[in-house]
């Protein structure tokens, strides 16, 4: 579904309207923005498998490479999980207007008033 989403917004994209250089920042963020999902969710999907399919066999059972691969997939998916947001806000940062506006913030934040010589150099 998120591949298609790509290739959805792809579509779309391309009618008449839009500057290229325009296009080109939303399907990169947006490929950025599915493949970070497909990657992050790939290993949390994996240890919860791992634990779904072992789930009724005996620790005692379970060699110690499996139980090593356990632990590390378990530690992967609790880390990725709970950084996926610093991460999307990573890839979000990347985008112009949104460099624009954390700039402006700041400026207003220290009394700085931006003009529009600064609107327009940013």
């Amino acid at each position: 579904m998120a591949l298609f989403s790509c290739v959805y917004a792809y579509r779309r994209l391309t009618r008449p309207g839009m500057s290229a250089e325009v296009r080109y920042v939303f399907i990169r963020k947006h490929i950025a923005y599915v493949a970070t999902f497909i990657i992050i969710w790939t290993f949390y999907l994996a240890y919860s498998y791992f634990k779904l399919y072992n789930a009724g066999t005996p620790e005692e059972e379970i060699s110690a490479d499996e139980q090593n691969l356990m632990k590390t997939l378990q530690n992967i998916s609790i880390i990725t999980a709970m950084c996926t947001g610093t991460i999307m806000s990573i890839i979000r940062i990347q985008e112009p207007y949104f460099k624009f506006l954390i700039k402006k913030q700041l400026k207003a934040f220290f009394g700085i008033l931006m003009d529009e010589n600064d609107i327009k150099n940013s």
